[in-house]
């Protein structure tokens, strides 16, 4: 699994001074003094990085001139061998791989697959800022699925682009995925948390969001659900885990009687949920105001925004599934 090695600090200052160059090459300043400047500044961390790390580096360079390339690819191609090879990496994680396998069959790829698999594995590899940067791509490429819209929407929570995240929910309506919807309501929940008093407006705004998806939800047929790729029970689970970050974003407004309203709806679907009795048992009854920085942390990872369970087998990756 080569996507689970820590890499060196030299890195992650190089990989930020690539994308402060690659940013000034969209501005058509790639010649000016201060490209020069960033330039000089990358020499210090190359020289200190490994020649693995050094290697993904000269990869990611030439894959951020990829972005804003739009390759459209005819339907009739045959893809299978290398969507299977492409699988076989995603699913065991080997996400330096991956990456080395979409440049090798760039011509075979669609840009928004290449965006997708590049964002994807930047993100494992722990480069959020790279990863959206393919991501958004990946969008503006379009159309995208409910997988990849929620992986670009877990990019940008992970690098707080709360507006970014405004901006790309604001086209959100009746027919969006309860699962986004459910997502948005989480990049509410943390911004609300951000500073070092909670914000009420922003908890309210989060509130109203996820009892959308929550009534979303409980209307999610079969069809939609298998979109994700996940069990009925499975969302069953989510649903809870949304109601329990409802319980407490009430509980941070002082509103006890809805927080428990939402703690009793959980315990009827399951008596034995650990956190929903424990705030039933000890939370509710013991808790002040002076604890809702601790519960902000706890609500900003009740629902996490990425599905984890399956999300990389070969039958859920976005697409890559309908490949025979």
């Amino acid at each position: 699994m080569n996507g689970t090695k820590s890499y060196s600090d030299a890195m992650h200052r190089y990989v930020k001074h690539l994308l402060a160059l690659h940013h000034l090459y969209l501005a058509g300043k790639s010649e000016s003094d201060e490209a020069d400047e960033v330039r000089d500044e990358m020499d210090g961390p190359w020289r200190e990085m490994t020649s693995h790390e050094i290697a993904i580096t000269d990869g990611l360079s030439a894959d951020l001139y990829s972005i804003g390339q739009n390759i459209n690819l005819s339907l009739s191609e045959d893809r299978k061998l290398e969507f299977e090879a492409i699988k076989f990496q995603l699913s065991r994680m080997n996400w330096v791989t991956t990456l080395d396998l979409a440049r090798k069959y760039s011509a075979k790829l669609s840009s928004g697959e290449q965006s997708y698999l590049r964002g994807t594995c930047w993100s494992e590899l722990g480069f959020p800022d790279v990863s959206v940067e393919f991501l958004r791509d990946m969008i503006n490429q379009g159309p995208v699925s409910v997988l990849e819209q929620s992986a670009y929407f877990s990019a940008l929570q992970d690098i707080k682009e709360y507006d970014e995240a405004d901006e790309f929910a604001s086209n959100f309506n009746e027919e969006t995925h309860p699962f986004l919807w459910m997502q948005y309501g989480t990049i509410l929940s943390s911004k609300a948390f951000e500073e070092s008093e909670s914000n009420a407006a922003e908890i309210q705004k989060a509130i109203q969001v996820e009892l959308h998806a929550l009534n979303l939800s409980s209307k999610c047929n079969e069809e939609r659900i298998t979109e994700l790729g996940i069990t009925f029970d499975k969302w069953q689970q989510l649903i809870l885990e949304l109601e329990l970050n409802l319980a407490l974003l009430y509980y941070c407004l002082n509103d006890t009687s809805s927080s428990k309203s939402h703690v009793e709806s959980i315990l009827r679907n399951n008596q034995n949920h650990p956190e929903a009795l424990l705030i039933k048992n000890q939370l509710l009854s013991n808790l002040t105001t002076s604890h809702s920085r601790l519960i902000g942390k706890w609500i900003a990872n009740r629902i996490h925004p990425r599905i984890t369970l399956g999300i990389y087998s070969s039958s859920t990756i976005p697409n890559f599934s309908s490949i025979n």
